[in-house]
């Protein structure tokens, strides 16, 4: 647990996780070779360490892939196809719909994406569910969060949700 609060908060370069990983796991063997097992299970809880640290770097910071939706952010009015993955959350101004994006087009192009984004609609609707196909034309925006110190990083938790970028429809 300890791995996975630090690599959340504040990214550690992948060489020096995998690293230390590589150094850890080679050094407890080592250690069990050699019959310190109180040696090698500390440095086995310091490889689980490691990989805590691994798991929500790859969720937060990984690159995309080179098909994936949030490379269409700010880049004006698209049309997107896609599938409403998850139980829509309405409000009393608003519904918000988790796509999962299968094509984009626009004049004169239409390529294959992958990758969800948070659709919002302007209006409060219970006409959506799982699995419903859409398409709809929207502007897509990168989420941010204002970096108020202490204050709740919207932007970070839709990365954690596996979400990109918005749109509004």
């Amino acid at each position: 647990i300890g791995g996975i609060v630090l690599g959340y908060a504040t990214e550690i370069p992948r060489p020096w996780v995998l690293g230390s990983l590589a150094a850890g796991l080679i050094l407890s063997l080592i250690a069990f070779i050699a019959r310190r097992h109180g040696a090698a299970c500390c440095l086995i809880g310091i490889c689980f360490f490691t990989l805590g640290i691994q798991g929500i770097g790859t969720i937060l910071y990984d690159d995309l892939a080179a098909d994936h939706i949030a490379h269409w952010a700010e880049k004006g009015k698209i049309v997107i196809d896609g599938m409403v993955s998850e139980n829509p959350r309405v409000s009393e101004d608003r519904t918000s719909l988790v796509v999962v994006a299968s094509r984009v087009s626009g004049e004169g192009f239409s390529r294959g994406v992958s990758g969800k984004l948070l659709l919002s609609v302007g209006e409060n609707t219970r006409l959506f569910k799982v699995g419903d196909l859409i398409r709809t034309e929207t502007r897509l925006k990168r989420p941010r969060s204002f970096g108020n110190p202490g204050a709740f990083d919207y932007e970070r938790d839709l990365r954690l949700q596996g979400i990109r970028v918005r749109g509004f429809i």
